[in-house]
Order: C-alpha cells, then structure tokens, then sequence
C-alpha cells in the first residue's frame, strides 16, 4: 500500500494517477471537505484525515510501505503564515514521524521554494542545493524547514527516505515517473 498525501493537488493527482497505472495500491489522504474531483473513477483507497492531526496519521499509516507526502500550504497572501508553518513544518515533522513507527519509506516533496535561491539567469534543476538556512519570505521561509525536520526523522530511520523538490512548470510527468519508481 502507497499513502500519497496531498493526494487532490496539482501534482498529487498526477503521481496518484501514475501509481495506479503501475498497478499499485494507493491510498490518498485528502482533507475533511476537499474536493476529490480531480480523483474521481480511480480504483484508490479515498481516506479523511489531516497532516496535523498524528492520530489519523497512525491510522491511515497501517500497512503502507511506502508514503509520498505532497501536502502543503504556499501563498502570498499576507496572513497565511502560521498556515503555512503548522502545514509545511509541523505537518512534514508528522507524517516523518507516522512513517517512522510504521516502518514506510518516505518521498518527501518540496515546493521550488525549499531550493536555494539561484542568481538570476542560473537554472534551477534537481541538482539544486536545498536552502538549509532559514529566509525571512514569509512564502519560502518554511519549506526549508520542514526539509531539516524530514531529516531529522530520517536519520533515526531503518528505512530509507528520499526529498524530491517539485514543480508544477517543469516537465512533471517526467519527474513523477521518477518519483513513482522510489
């Protein structure tokens, strides 16, 4: 079984999609009163739970091998902030954590915003450092540190993980296949 969190958005639904067509077993976390239109027809397993809450994480965790954690929160929104932290930060911290006691591997994924910033006119690819330091964006400050968070939890781990930066303007079905062979 593949938990995939996250599982309705952009590149969520695309990497369910293709797990599917690799015949795997997927289940997708989505929120309580999200549209799961983007996922309708497909032969997956639809659970309701939330990244912050650890007790649906423990649940939904039984018997997957292997989680893909998508969920997050970026905006430019002034006010979204403490959103984003609790989502990117202590969200990524949960579900490492659920991942661990339930002995899954884990692809961890990244906005953009979790790279180091580039000069202009350097391209960014998946060679990219991530930001390790923290940034005073109210946008990009978070995702680095939900990375560091990941590891954190990794390194106590017997199973490996992996961190894949994302976008949604690069050629994603390439970058999800990769991905979906983790």
């Amino acid at each position: 079984m593949i938990l995939v969190t996250g599982a309705t958005g952009h590149i969520g639904n695309v990497l369910v999609r293709e797990l599917v067509a690799r015949g795997e077993e997927v289940r997708a976390l989505v929120l309580p009163g999200e549209s799961c239109d983007s996922l309708k027809g497909l032969p997956i397993e639809m659970v309701v739970g939330n990244i912050l809450d650890p007790e649906t994480l423990d649940r939904w965790m039984r018997g997957v091998k292997l989680v893909y954690h998508l969920a997050g929160v970026i905006s430019i929104v002034p006010g979204k902030e403490e959103l984003m932290y609790r989502v990117n930060v202590e969200g990524a911290r949960n579900v490492a954590r659920a991942a661990l006691k339930a002995k899954a591997r884990m692809v961890h994924t990244a906005s953009v915003h979790a790279l180091r910033r580039e000069p202009h006119g350097v391209t960014m690819d998946e060679r990219t450092p991530l930001a390790l330091e923290e940034t005073p964006e109210p946008m990009t400050g978070p995702r680095p540190k939900g990375c560091r968070r990941c590891w954190k939890w990794s390194g106590r781990a017997s199973t490996p993980s992996s961190y894949a930066p994302a976008g949604s303007s690069a050629p994603m079905t390439t970058s999800i296949r990769r991905w979906a062979s983790c």
